[in-house]
C-alpha cells in the first residue's frame, strides 16, 4: 500500500470518529453537569399570610454542582430563600422495593410574607447557576403565586374634635381630637390641622401609629388672630403603595377681643327671636326631607342662611336705632320774631295806608 493511500485511510477514519464523537461531546456538556430545579406550579395564599413552599434541585449529570446559588425575580413581596448558596450540590440517592436505587433532591424552602393589603397573581422565576467549572451550568424554572381572598385595609376615621366654647384674640387654646383604626391591620397615619391663614399653630402636623381595632388621641395648640374660620384635620396614610387622604371639618371658630359689648335688651330681643325662627325653619327643612337619609342641609346652605340673616338682624337693628333716636330727639323751638312798632311808626304807616 502506498504512502498516499496510507493517508487517506487514516483521514477518512478521522472524519468519520470526528462525526460520531463530537455530538457525543456537545451533549456531554449537559450530561456531565446538569440539574433540574423542582417546585411547585401554582402557590396560592392568602392577604397577610406567611408561606412557606419547599423545593428542590436535583442533580441530573454525572458530576456534583459546585459553587451553585439560587436567585428569585418577579416576587413583589418580602421572602426568605434558605438556602441561597450551596458549596457542594450532591448527587444523592435513595431506595425503595418498588424503583431500587434513585436519585433525590437537595432541598431549599422559599418563605414568601403576603401583606394584608395584597392582591392579584405574579409569575416568580427561579434561577440556579454553578459558578464552578468554565461551563457555568444553569438552569430555571417558575410559578405562579396567586393572591386571592378580599383585601384587608385599614379604616380610619376622626372623633372628638374637642376646643374651648370661647377663644380670645391671641390667646393659645388646645384642640384635641381621637384617629379610630377600624380595619383589621395596623397603619401610619400623618395628621395635620387647617386653620385660617393667619393663625399660628405649634406643631402642624403629627404622625400616629394605629394599631388595628385602636384609637389615640392627638392634640394641636393654636393660637387665633381676629380673622373667625374653620379648623380641618387632613389624615393621611398608606395602602397599596398610594397615599389616601381625607378631611375632617371641625367647628367654626370666632375669637373675642379683650372687652366686650353688651347689646340693648331691644336688640337681644330681635336676635333671639331672629335665631329662634332660624332654628325652627331649617328644623323644618331637615324634618320635611328626613327621608333623604342624611340632612337635608348642608353646611355650605346652613352658612348662606345665616348670612342673610345677619343682613336681616343688622337691617332691623338699623331701623330701631333709627326708631329710638328719632323719638329722644326734642322739637325744635320756634323763634317768634316780636317787632315792636313804635306809636309814631305805627301813625306814619296809617297815614302811607290812607294815601294808597
Amino acid at each position: 500500500m502506498s504512502k498516499n493511500k496510507s493517508i487517506l485511510i487514516l483521514a477518512s477514519i478521522g472524519i468519520m470518529l470526528s462525526l460520531i464523537v463530537t455530538p457525543f461531546l456537545a451533549k456531554s456538556r449537559m450530561t456531565f453537569y446538569s440539574f433540574e430545579i423542582l417546585f411547585p406550579e401554582e402557590v396560592n395564599v392568602e392577604p397577610g399570610e406567611e408561606v412557606t413552599v419547599e423545593g428542590g434541585i436535583i442533580v441530573t449529570g454525572f458530576y456534583w454542582l459546585h459553587n451553585f446559588d439560587l436567585t428569585v425575580e418577579g416576587l413583589p413581596y418580602e421572602y426568605e430563600l434558605e438556602p441561597e448558596w450551596w458549596e457542594h450540590v450532591r448527587i444523592l440517592r435513595e431506595w425503595n422495593p418498588e424503583q431500587g436505587v434513585y436519585r433525590v433532591p437537595d432541598k431549599f424552602s422559599l418563605k414568601i410574607n403576603v401583606p394584608e393589603d395584597a392582591s392579584g397573581s405574579y409569575i416568580v422565576t427561579i434561577n440556579g447557576q454553578e459558578h464552578h467549572s468554565f461551563r457555568e451550568v444553569s438552569n430555571f424554572t417558575f410559578f405562579v403565586l396567586s393572591v386571592s381572598g378580599e383585601p384587608l385595609k385599614p379604616q380610619l376615621t376622626v372623633s372628638d374634635i374637642l376646643v374651648p366654647e370661647e377663644i380670645t384674640e391671641f390667646e393659645p387654646f388646645r384642640m384635641t381630637f381621637k384617629i379610630n383604626n377600624e380595619g383589621p391591620i395596623d397603619t401610619v397615619a400623618k395628621v395635620a390641622v387647617v386653620v385660617p391663614e393667619d393663625w399660628e399653630v405649634d406643631e402642624p402636623t403629627v404622625e400616629m401609629s394605629l394599631k388595628k381595632n385602636e384609637s389615640a388621641a392627638a392634640a394641636f395648640d393654636i393660637i387665633p388672630t381676629t380673622t373667625a374660620g374653620e379648623v380641618s384635620l387632613v389624615v393621611e396614610y398608606p395602602f397599596k403603595q398610594e397615599i389616601v387622604k381625607f378631611t375632617k371639618t371641625g367647628p367654626y371658630l370666632i375669637p373675642t377681643g379683650a372687652t366686650t359689648t353688651t347689646l340693648p335688651e331691644e336688640e337681644k330681643s330681635v336676635l333671639s327671636q331672629i335665631v329662634g325662627y332660624a332654628t325652627s325653619v331649617i328644623d323644618s327643612i331637615n324634618e320635611a326631607f328626613e327621608g333623604l337619609g342624611s340632612p337635608y342641609l348642608t353646611s355650605v346652605t346652613i352658612g348662606i342662611i345665616l348670612v342673610l340673616l345677619i343682613i336681616i338682624f343688622w337691617l332691623v337693628l338699623d331701623i330701631i336705632r333709627f326708631t329710638r333716636k328719632g323719638r329722644a330727639k326734642e322739637p325744635e323751638e320756634t323763634k317768634e320774631t316780636k317787632t315792636k312798632i313804635s306809636k309814631a311808626g305805627a301813625a306814619e304807616f296809617d297815614v302811607i295806608l290812607t294815601e294808597v
